[in-house]
């Protein structure tokens, strides 16, 4: 009951500005309506052993039953599509344990670690992107200006790409990262309601998932090849 109750709340506010003032004004970005994230963390060595250091790592991640997720997933607007995770950035493997992430959240640009980040989420996925290692130097600069300028990236709550290099969204750290760097046709945002949307979903089509625990993504999965899940995540051209 007080699941449908929020969820009908979320479709309200969802046409209006209204979402935007419960996250920047009352600090509800980690409100939970039941029981505890459930990530199992014996994972987390399966994920570390399918690493390569010199490879370029991206997750996608959800907690299921936090206001977060829910209304993020209405923010994104992709409703008409596939809607597994919530929230995704950047995964850095350095060849053993000390496995970090960089992400966008409502508190700004963070760097933590990946083992503490995974009690925070229920299902987990981390994608190999298909990108040329002459174009290492160039993500790693990037990476290193927008590190620059972590004091000063906020969570753009209008979720555009088109606002200022430091309004920044979780999955719009992704593209500014690798924009045009990766071989996959699917690494483009894609037209939604009018405008252009970077959704962290769209990352599940543009490299090897290497590791993932949604129940719904691994159905699917076991009863078509992966190739066919994708033609439900096309993006329009740009």
């Amino acid at each position: 009951m007080k699941e449908k109750f929020i969820n009908q709340l979320l479709n309200r506010i969802d046409r209006t500005k209204a979402w935007e003032f419960f996250f920047k004004k009352l600090n509800i970005y980690n409100i939970r309506f039941k029981g505890y994230p459930a990530f199992v963390m014996s994972d987390y060595f399966s994920i570390i052993d399918k690493s390569n250091p010199g490879s370029h790592y991206v997750f996608l991640s959800t907690d299921s039953k936090s206001l977060s997720s829910m209304a993020i997933k209405r923010a994104i607007r992709c409703r008409e599509f596939p809607v597994y995770f919530s929230h995704a950035g950047l995964l850095f493997f350095d060849g053993d344990r000390n496995t970090s992430i960089m992400h966008v959240t409502a508190a700004g640009l963070i760097e933590q670690p990946l083992l503490d980040f995974l009690k925070q989420v229920d299902y987990f996925c981390v994608v190999r992107l298909p990108v040329d290692r002459k174009d290492d130097n160039l993500i790693i600069n990037r990476i290193k200006r927008i590190r620059n300028r972590a004091d000063l990236i906020k969570y753009d709550w209008e979720e555009r790409l088109d606002n200022g290099e430091n309004l920044l969204y979780c999955s719009e750290l992704v593209y500014e990262i690798f924009r045009d760097l990766v071989n996959s046709p699917y690494f483009k945002p894609r037209k939604v309601f009018g405008r252009y949307v970077f959704d962290p979903n769209l990352l599940l089509c543009c490299g090897e998932i290497i590791f993932n625990n949604h129940p719904e993504l691994n159905k699917k999965s076991e009863t078509a090849d992966f190739p066919d899940m994708r033609s439900d995540l096309i993006p329009e051209s740009v």
